[in-house]
């Protein structure tokens, strides 16, 4: 876990896509999808990962975000992307 979580750090965010925002029955919480897309710095391959947010507000401010993702499936991207695979999309 170690290990990939400082192979994480060569990658550089290239933004969200797909973003789809889900209402809830509470007025101050919502639940976001999303894909994020990344590129490995040391091999310029290209990769993205689907995550769910879940934000609610408080007095109009954000006040809390947590987030959801599937970490295993990011980190073998990683490594698929220091193998020399061209593109991965989880």
């Amino acid at each position: 876990m170690v290990v990939a979580a400082l192979n994480m750090a060569a990658v550089t965010c290239g933004g969200c896509r797909n973003v789809v925002v889900h209402e809830t029955g509470d007025p101050d919480v919502i639940v976001v999808e999303y894909e994020l897309v990344g590129t490995h710095t040391a091999t310029g391959v290209t990769a993205s990962a689907l995550f769910i947010g879940v934000l609610r507000t408080s007095h109009g401010i954000l006040a809390q975000w947590r987030e959801y993702q599937h970490t295993l499936a990011i980190a073998q991207a990683v490594g698929q992307a220091q193998a020399g695979t061209t593109e991965v999309l989880l």
